[in-house]
């Protein structure tokens, strides 16, 4: 009698134990937890790399060429750091223009 108490008990946890298993939301092992939150992570930056080619490539002109030492710049405009927009039209046969760019600027590094 006791041993049969012991094997329904047993079994009992078992079925309780494979019960568990079979839900997910109830028990997850953390290699599983590991995973799911790889794939959702590289999910994510498979759709901003995506995201950011996209809207890359549509805001590049079609008819943009290389210039060559020697050309006339094409009509532009930008903002400055004071603020302002400035249009390349503006100082023609003016005076001459200086465009620089620091691509590291502010980047802590």
């Amino acid at each position: 009698m006791r041993q049969c108490r012991h094997a329904c008990d047993f079994i009992a946890r078992l079925v309780e134990y494979f019960r568990r298993m079979s839900e997910p939301e109830t028990y997850r092992s953390p290699r599983k937890c590991f995973l799911d939150t790889w794939r959702q992570i590289m999910k994510s930056l498979w759709t901003l790399i995506i995201g950011v080619g996209a809207v890359m490539s549509v805001g590049m002109p079609a008819d943009a060429a290389e210039l060559k030492v020697g050309d006339k710049a094409p009509e532009f405009e930008m903002k400055g750091s004071d603020g302002k927009t400035y249009k390349l039209s503006q100082f023609k046969d003016k005076q001459a223009v200086v465009v620089a760019w620091y691509p590291k600027a502010f980047t802590g590094g």
